[in-house]
């Protein structure tokens, strides 16, 4: 990867590691402002501390699945259909855990350090474009579902293989590119549309030499592996699947009665406003990523189009939209374009922080008090 110089890296590190502070603060003051009941008159002689510390109050959701196996292995008692997650991100936590560090702290670091990895090569990125890197890194880490990024989730693993994967494509490097591109593949299953994304890369980039392209089976021969490992364990080669089915009711369906389903989900079927809000955000999100495969289709950025298009297709092709906000941190096509735009016109990245950042702020509260953010 191009090498880090100093001029180049601190507003790159000022974004990052700041946002982080402001996040950390944020969640932090939340843990305190909802420890007791909103009809608490202030000044009664009570006071309540938070029933979780700061770190504590980041242990979320998937963390639990996340270390079970980490420590008790795929398929452990109670957390049969944890063969949802990939192995990448678990094993970390196992290395953390051999050195007797608690999987939400050991997840935190995991995030700081690779959020900012992921953060420097989206920077790059955005500069092969004629961008400034910093602006499309502030509007990554005000992304409405950004919060995954300081949660102790893989998400800025992910992000730090995926980018620098990239990177180093389109710099010609593909033994390192389909390295860490099998890196991002066990940890999210979106590595695989990053591979068939590499590989498009690889047909229309130039110059090219055809003794590089078995570099990129690697993701494809990682992804296999952890196939077969499923196999060996649990007998069936759709233990993936199976596990998403079972412990969360997801599976294929056609992109009509998806978008029917969530519509009805956002407007009709009576769901608690909290969910029915998640779902509104949904749909648009989805709306927003086939804006953006058009786009880029457009500047014809063939194998960014790929990526975010398959991206799409998965998402909008499984029984309800899920997480699709929570994906857009992955997609840096999105950012880059982000960034290009806002060098060239500087009210795009303040109308994006504007609309963006509360909505942040409001995920970061929702994530430590136990609430769902897509």
């Amino acid at each position: 990867m191009t090498a880090m110089r100093r001029s180049d890296v601190w507003p790159v590190a000022s974004v990052w590691f700041g946002s982080r502070v402001m996040v950390f603060v944020a969640a932090t003051y939340a843990t305190w402002v909802l420890a007791g009941p909103a009809s608490m008159f202030v000044g009664d002689g009570t006071q309540e501390t938070p029933s979780l510390g700061p770190i504590a109050a980041w242990h979320q959701w998937d963390l639990d699945w996340y270390a079970s196996i980490a420590q008790s292995g795929y398929g452990a008692p109670g957390f049969e259909s944890n063969y949802a997650f990939l192995p990448g991100y678990p094993a970390l936590l196992w290395v953390f855990g051999k050195l007797n560090i608690h999987p939400t702290l050991a997840g935190l670091a995991v995030a700081a350090v690779a959020g900012f990895v992921a953060a420097w090569a989206l920077s790059r990125l955005t500069a092969r474009e004629g961008g400034r890197g910093e602006y499309a890194v502030v509007a990554w880490v005000m992304a409405p579902a950004a919060v995954y990024l300081a949660a102790p989730y893989p998400e800025a693993l992910f992000c730090a293989f995926a980018f620098s994967a990239w990177l180093l494509a389109r710099q010609h490097r593909w033994m390192w590119a389909g390295l860490l591109a099998a890196a991002a593949s066990v940890v999210r299953v979106n590595g695989l549309f990053l591979a068939v994304a590499l590989v498009v890369l690889f047909v229309v980039d130039r110059p090219r030499r055809w003794r590089d392209l078995p570099w990129l089976a690697l993701p494809f021969a990682a992804m296999a592996g952890v196939v077969a490992c499923y196999h060996a364990r649990s007998g069936s080669w759709t233990t993936w699947l199976d596990a998403q089915s079972t412990g969360w009711h997801r599976h294929l369906s056609t992109p009509w009665e998806t978008w029917e389903a969530t519509w009805n989900l956002a407007f009709h079927d009576g769901v608690t406003a909290t969910f029915a809000v998640q779902y509104r955000l949904e749909i648009l999100a989805v709306v927003g990523m086939a804006a953006v495969v058009v786009i880029l289709l457009v500047k014809r950025w063939w194998a960014e189009a790929t990526y975010v298009g398959l991206t799409l297709v998965a998402l909008a092709t499984s029984n309800v939209y899920y997480s699709v906000p929570r994906s857009y941190l992955t997609l840096f096509p999105v950012w880059v374009l982000i960034g290009v735009w806002a060098t060239r016109r500087r009210w795009v990245l303040a109308a994006w922080v504007v609309v963006a950042l509360p909505l942040m702020l409001v995920g970061v509260v929702g994530f430590v008090t136990g609430h769902w953010i897509a």
